[in-house]
């Protein structure tokens, strides 16, 4: 009657309901009934020794929520014992009917996001919501967005149908930061604007508000420069183009009325604006862009552009140079967007190359929703540890599927912070992801060694009478 539970799978099922970090204690093992219907884990508390466990059942809505515990038991297996028994007594009480534990404050109406309502039609759907729902190579992005969902709470009511039909980029983006900051154990509200509101326990720390690089339908940005293959039109593309785009973007909420840092919830506090990279209208390519558009970010918001000098002895250092403006074709912009007017009531910038889908896949398949007739890979540079000055990154390689492989939501973010800041963010806030700063004329990182610029590879195999084909697609990003 009772299995035991991958740590991965355990921490998706339950990413909505943690909201303050490990203090004093650490999880061990991780168990449920045969249908998943109650789940629950043994931790130990690292001040006195002690072991509990604690029991999970899903809400009204379908979230799990804290239904029972117990604790102060001497051993660790005594404690697993007593949590089986009491799994398997929870499953015969309910003698196969529907377990739900009511908590009081549930909303109403639960989003599902990959259910299409009756009135949309197929050709409505997004190109991207149709490969994440209808291609089985994204079953199991699939399943994690439909874990996630009962937690998607916005006061945006929109967000299914964008989700669905014509805003998928932009709403994968705020899904997948609304991951990233449960997993670093902030409390996440979602406001009207800006989209989040991020507290440890009842104090107010940050907002945040998301966007997006969306591809240009009009004017000179609309002429998209061909795909760049190689290290010096990666540097013109992102020199021209790319700064631009990053610019245009950031500046329109810059200058959004009424400000987001006047909102009643973020008057007083840190103001992070979120950006995300889908410039190319294109959801199949074979060179991602945000593999390598990341560079573009940094020369923009700091007005300057640092690259890599040997002297004569042989040894590499970093030297800067200012940027007055960025320009393509007839559209020109100045550089520096911390400089701007207003530019002050931006705390941050919060970048990420992994907002996709490819990254819920990645997360799916970890928690054990991958499927046994096809192949992830990933692959691409990871950042080099070792020569934090390096040129280039590691060539990488790993198959998702490996046992061994860990990932997390929160690894490929990057915070670059505002010099100007007129409320700076305090680094201490979010230890546990890649951070920049900007020193004189210099950036100095604090960067993790998981920082990846990659693409996800699937192949699907499939069995043809006697012969085997394989099957290749390219996640994006």
């Amino acid at each position: 009657m009772i299995k035991r539970l991958k740590r991965e799978h355990f921490e998706l099922l339950i990413l909505g309901t943690r909201n303050l970090p490990h203090v004093g204690y650490i999880e061990l093992s991780f168990w449920s009934n045969l249908d998943e219907t109650i789940i629950g884990s043994v931790v130990q508390d690292q001040i006195d020794n002690l072991y509990a466990y604690v029991i999970l059942i899903r809400d009204v809505i379908g979230r799990f929520r804290f239904s029972d515990g117990k604790m102060d038991f001497p051993r660790e297996h005594i404690a697993r014992k007593a949590l089986k028994k009491k799994l398997k007594e929870l499953t015969r009480l309910s003698d196969g009917k529907d377990v739900i534990t009511i908590q009081g404050d549930e909303p109403k109406v639960a989003i599902n996001l990959i259910k299409v309502p009756e009135n949309i039609s197929v050709d409505q759907l997004h190109p991207a919501f149709k490969e994440l729902t209808q291609n089985p190579a994204y079953i199991p992005a699939k399943k994690v967005i439909e874990e996630l969902s009962p937690w998607i709470q916005p006061k945006d009511r929109h967000l299914e149908k964008e989700f669905q039909i014509n805003g998928f980029d932009q709403r994968i983006w705020e899904i997948y930061l609304w991951a990233a900051l449960k997993e670093l154990r902030f409390d996440v509200t979602q406001l009207e604007a800006p989209d989040f509101l991020c507290k440890w326990g009842r104090k107010p720390l940050f907002t945040i508000e998301a966007t997006t690089v969306a591809p240009s339908t009009s004017g000179p940005l609309a002429d998209i420069p061909d795909e760049p293959h190689d290290l010096e039109s990666i540097v013109k593309y992102n020199d021209d183009y790319m700064s631009i785009k990053f610019g245009s973007s950031l500046k329109s909420k810059l200058e959004k009325k009424p400000p987001y840092w006047q909102q009643t919830e973020a008057k007083g506090l840190p103001f992070i604006l979120a950006i995300a990279d889908f410039h190319r209208p294109d959801y199949q390519t074979q060179h991602p862009s945000m593999t390598y558009t990341h560079s573009a970010l940094a020369p923009y918001l700091y007005g300057f552009k640092s690259f890599v000098v040997r002297d004569e002895d042989g040894n590499n250092h970093i030297e800067s140079q200012p940027i007055e403006q960025h320009k393509y074709l007839d559209k020109e912009i100045p550089s520096g967007f911390f400089n701007l007017p207003n530019a002050e009531n931006i705390s941050a910038i919060l970048f990420c190359n992994a907002g996709t889908i490819a990254k819920f896949n990645r997360m799916g398949i970890l928690a054990g929703f991958g499927l046994p007739n096809y192949r992830y890979i990933r692959t691409g540079e990871k950042y080099n540890i070792s020569d934090p000055i390096a040129a280039k990154g590691i060539p990488y390689s790993v198959d998702i599927q490996d046992p061994d492989y860990r990932e997390s939501w929160s690894e490929e973010l990057n915070l670059f912070h505002n010099p100007n800041a007129l409320y700076p963010l305090n680094p201490d806030l979010i230890k546990d992801i890649n951070q920049h700063f900007c020193v004189e004329d210099h950036i100095q990182s604090i960067i993790h060694q998981t920082w990846i610029y990659s693409a996800t590879y699937n192949f699907g195999i499939v069995a043809d009478d006697k012969e085997t084909q394989s099957h290749e697609q390219i996640d994006e990003k």
